[in-house]
């Protein structure tokens, strides 16, 4: 079954823009509900493993498809991708569901909105995960590719986020438009760091069109589901989270809390090749952090769904 055939999707203005999602009661008493924000390129398909396990086991799952995917809102303009501007949308959905209390849980590009939903609505938010992109304190401003990139590539031999640049210049969005199989395919490659971190590899690759073989830890069904979903997106909107988090910073971002003090699970992906040194980097910022590690890459919520989500559900069940 397709995450996108439960009952009960909707819309609703919040924030000025609209927003598609899905609300899925908790069904046993004293199970939290969970909001998910999902990232680049699948949106919340990203959680089509996760979901039904989390609803099987009583919990409930808040899921919108955020600004630029689905049925929700495209804005073409840049500046629209605020990530405060998300997670304030998200306190709005939560009022307008009658949920009193989440725990936050991003991937990707979500990851970031759910660390600005939990620093500025800590009364609605219990607790946070992040699955494979580290807590980064807002104050610090844009991401500074070109200086990790420096940092990380004498002691790795690659630029961990070249790919990044790359997905934010301007011909990003026609290339990516083009080639949306390659795209996802690439995305899903075993072997990340030839294309994703080497310098114009990207770009070159899917000009090419180059479709690497389906991973043995997805099925044809869900690839080819992954792939029919990008086909239908606006590129142009997805890419402008890309433009945003390396180009903007937004003063009311000075102002949130700089530490994590909630509790706050890592899911640590050990074969991303993008994400590097995150724990070591995230311990002086986090008073209450317990990291778990995976031998599996950036889509460990699809490669092991069943470690992950025993994982995530086990540090639930704990109170931590």
């Amino acid at each position: 079954m397709s995450i996108f055939t439960l009952p009960g999707w909707k819309n609703a203005t919040l924030n000025k823009k609209s927003y598609h999602y899905i609300h899925i009661p908790a069904t046993l008493p004293k199970k939290p509900t969970l909001l998910l924000f999902h990232g680049f390129p699948t949106g919340v398909l990203a959680f089509r493993k996760l979901v039904p396990r989390l609803v099987g086991e009583g919990y409930g799952v808040v899921l919108p498809e955020l600004l630029g995917y689905g049925a929700s809102s495209k804005p073409q303009d840049v500046s629209e991708y605020s990530r405060i501007g998300m997670a304030d949308a998200m306190a709005e959905l939560l009022m307008v569901e009658n949920v009193q209390k989440v725990i936050a849980l991003g991937h990707d590009w979500g990851s970031p909105i759910a660390v600005r939903f939990a620093l500025k609505y800590p009364m609605l938010a219990e607790r946070i995960i992040l699955v494979g992109v580290p807590f980064r304190p807002p104050g610090e401003g844009p991401l500074d590719t070109s200086s990790l990139n420096n940092r990380f590539k004498p002691t790795l031999g690659y630029e961990p986020l070249a790919y990044m640049d790359w997905l934010a210049s301007p011909e990003a969005p026609r290339v990516t438009s083009e080639h949306p199989e390659a795209l996802v395919r690439l995305m899903f490659d075993k072997n990340l760091a030839r294309v994703w971190c080497d310098r114009g590899a990207l770009g070159k690759s899917l000009e090419q069109d180059v479709k690497p073989s389906t991973p043995a830890w997805i099925s044809e069904a869900d690839m080819r589901e992954s792939i029919d979903f990008v086909k239908k997106q606006d590129m142009f909107a997805l890419l402008n989270y890309y433009q945003f988090a390396t180009r903007i910073f937004e003063e009311e971002e000075k102002v949130l809390p700089q530490r994590l003090t909630l509790p706050f699970l890592y899911i640590d992906c050990q074969n991303d090749p993008t994400i590097n040194a995150a724990v070591d980097y995230m311990k002086p910022h986090c008073d209450d952090m317990t990291v778990k590690s995976f031998a599996a890459g950036h889509w460990v919520l699809e490669e092991d769904p069943d470690g992950a989500g025993k994982t995530i559900i086990e540090w639930l069940s704990d109170g931590k």
